[in-house]
């Protein structure tokens, strides 16, 4: 039985990707988070569902904050049923998004980051849309 093929991301180089600091990206995705917490809130979080999406900036904000992150621990914080994360979790790793590594003191828990280069691609894709959500302006004021 052969492997399955791993896939590349498809991910292409924005063209004019505006320089934006890595704080001020973290902080947008911060308020992404909390705009989907909100909208689940509201209209009820039965009607909306983006695990990869949630997965990846999840992973984001805790890698900018330089914590290591165990799967389960970032199935709990992006709020998505342990089953459905690893099987993301592993879509994105094929997709060449993630990586995974197992816990060399622990053999229960494997670790997740991003793949080279991935973690410039999530930076440069805020960048991008911060500045086509906010204008030149940039992120405005929590309020």
């Amino acid at each position: 039985m052969s492997k399955p093929r791993r896939r590349r991301a498809r991910g292409r180089k924005a063209a004019a990707v505006p320089e934006v600091d890595r704080a001020v990206t973290v902080a947008f995705a911060h308020r992404i988070l909390g705009l989907r917490h909100l909208r689940d809130k509201m209209l009820g979080e039965d009607l909306f569902s983006d695990p990869a999406w949630d997965l990846l900036l999840h992973l984001y904000v805790r890698n900018a904050a330089g914590l290591r992150v165990a799967i389960s621990s970032l199935c709990r914080s992006a709020r998505v049923r342990p089953t459905t994360g690893l099987r993301w979790i592993n879509l994105l790793a094929d997709a060449g998004l993630l990586v995974k590594a197992d816990d060399p003191a622990d053999a229960r828990r494997v670790f997740v980051g991003f793949a080279e280069g991935a973690d410039e691609t999530m930076h440069a894709l805020l960048a991008r849309a911060m500045t086509e959500a906010c204008g030149d302006e940039g992120l405005p004021p929590p309020g």
